[in-house]
């Protein structure tokens, strides 16, 4: 090929070239033309803390960060998005329920750290027998009727505090300890003979003591009184299912329970003439289990329900003290002890409402409960038996507070 042919082809080629680089640069520039002008994203930076005014915060989004001891919101910035940790201080001790973002409840499973607390119970029951009798009155009208009937002292409601306090050793187990006792007293029933002379009024029997009366003008005058109290000591673990907290303690419980009649016959001259004073008394010492379980109904608010058994052993006793014909020269005393091993058994069931203050995890948490309760006592007997059980039922009330 010659020179001047390799020439033309240089020029051919360089045309072409030119021809296509004019072409896609007049593209080129006609699409920035027409397309739209664009920022560039800066990325997002926490600014610090200023004195100048503050912005309205809008709503936050939540999710869930787990620390070594506890578990925590995090709360994103609706501008920056960074996380931010919310730290628990001790909250509740019984409800493990958790805080929203706003100030106020809501029911998730959301423990705080170790945590005090204590409260008052003021309970409010009566005790209920399956017969207590103060005395049998016979009428008769001295030839062809008689007619028997067996006074009872009437049970009454009566108020018996409750304290408890306890602390919260980590997320699960704690310790508590609760006091509570109960005292009765019913009022006195006084009763007089038929004015016919065919009646008369008999004490419950005590062995062979006979202080009845016939006369009319005389008055029988009986008392009883019942007291008894609890202490437990026990550990705690609690724990949640869902919308539902449950809670398990075992340990230690002394109870005791002490039982009086008090009888008097006086003439019409308010002379003495018969007496029987009686006392027993059962305490025992033992193991003792209770569950419980809530369930969240509205915010801040759940029922509940709380359950008991304590099975104790311990001694039982018995002292009687009694005068016949105490209005005369030779009156008679009976006088007698007893003492033996006994076995108790004790149930309580307690069914209720429970509010928890505003925030869970404030460093002052307070709470509040109403509940129905009722107990039984196995084998306690009444005011003038070893025999029988004793069961209490009434309403609850409680205040307390978490720290």
């Amino acid at each position: 090929m010659s020179f001047t042919r390799l020439l033309a082809v240089a020029l051919l080629i360089g045309v072409f070239t030119t021809a296509a680089f004019a072409e896609s640069a007049h593209n080129v520039g006609g699409a920035r033309s027409n397309a739209q002008p664009q920022r560039l994203r800066q990325p997002a930076v926490a600014r610090p803390m200023t004195t100048a005014p503050k912005r309205t915060a809008s709503p936050q989004s939540v999710a869930m960060i787990a620390t070594n001891d506890h578990v925590a919101p995090v709360s994103y910035h609706a501008t920056t998005m960074m996380p931010t940790e919310t730290t628990y201080s001790p909250g509740d001790s019984r409800m493990m329920t958790g805080e929203d973002m706003s100030g106020g409840c809501m029911d998730e499973c959301v423990p705080c750290r170790s945590n005090w607390y204590a409260g008052f119970e003021a309970t409010f029951l009566a005790p209920r027998f399956s017969e207590n009798p103060a005395y049998n009155l016979m009428q008769s009208d001295g030839a062809s009727f008689e007619s028997y009937q067996q006074v009872e002292f009437e049970s009454k409601m009566a108020f018996a505090p409750r304290v408890f306090t306890g602390v919260q050793l980590n997320d699960n187990i704690g310790f508590q300890a609760t006091w509570w006792r109960f005292s009765h007293d019913p009022a006195s029933i006084t009763a007089q003979p038929p004015a016919d002379g065919f009646g008369r009024i008999t004490p419950p029997l005590f062995g062979d003591v006979d202080t009845s009366t016939t006369i009319p003008g005389e008055t029988f005058t009986a008392n009883s009184g019942l007291t008894a109290y609890t202490i437990d000591l026990e550990l705690t673990k609690k724990g949640c299912f869902s919308c539902w907290n449950f809670g398990v303690a075992g340990g230690v419980r002394y109870a005791e329970i002490n039982q009086s009649y008090l009888s008097q016959t006086v003439d019409a001259a308010g002379t003495l003439a018969g007496q029987i004073d009686y006392q027993h008394g059962l305490s025992g010492f033992g193991p003792t289990l209770s569950m419980f379980a809530s369930v969240p109904v509205a915010p801040c608010w759940s029922l509940f329900t709380r359950g008991r058994g304590s099975l104790l052993f311990g001694d039982a006793h018995s002292n009687l003290n009694a005068g016949e014909d105490l209005d005369l020269t030779t009156p008679f005393t009976t006088t007698s002890t007893s003492s033996r091993d006994d076995l108790l058994s004790i149930g309580e069931l307690q069914l209720g409402l429970q509010w928890s203050g505003g925030q869970t995890c404030r460093i002052w948490k307070p709470f509040a409960t109403v509940a129905m309760e009722g107990q039984f006592w196995n084998g306690v007997g009444n005011a003038t038996s070893e025999e029988g059980n004793v069961g209490f039922f009434g309403v609850v009330t409680s205040v307390g507070v978490n720290w």
